[in-house]
């Protein structure tokens, strides 16, 4: 292509880096309000329990509650692909961190950030069984972690 056709396409390429940037401020807004709201519904369980109430909170939720976020060994390619490029060991907490990151999600929300450090320290657990992964402890029952 000639420069000339090239330069053509400037005002609209500058135009879509701005809505761009702009769609990705809005997502990371709606991201934060998503993992305030999850907060708040986690606070109102903790108050229902401390009141007294035994039944199962879940069952009250809608079917669509409790969906899978990840696909079917998505964890667990995710955890390879970190562990290839690090250039030091990590915990299961750097490595979640790490996978929200990848997936655009918000690392803010507590409730997800717990349950995906138990699911990656289990991936771990289950690479150690299999000789993929080795861990050294460091002393506060914190471990590292690295590829073989």
């Amino acid at each position: 292509m000639k420069p000339a056709k090239l330069q053509s396409f400037d005002s609209t390429i500058r135009g879509l880096l701005t809505k761009r940037v702009s769609l990705f401020h809005e997502r990371e807004e709606q991201l934060s309000k998503l993992a305030n709201l999850d907060n708040d519904i986690s606070a109102i369980d903790r108050a229902i329990r401390l009141l007294g109430y035994e039944g199962d909170l879940n069952a009250l939720m809608p079917a669509s509650a409790g969906n899978k976020l990840y696909r079917q060994g998505e964890i667990s390619r995710c955890v390879s692909d970190i562990l290839r490029t690090a250039r030091e060991p990590l915990t299961s907490r750097q490595i979640a961190l790490q996978v929200v990151q990848m997936r655009g999600e918000n690392p803010n929300d507590h409730k997800h950030m717990v349950r995906l450090t138990n699911n990656v320290s289990r991936v771990l657990g289950n690479f150690r069984s299999q000789g993929r992964v080795v861990s050294e402890g460091t002393g506060s029952g914190v471990q590292l972690w690295q590829l073989l």
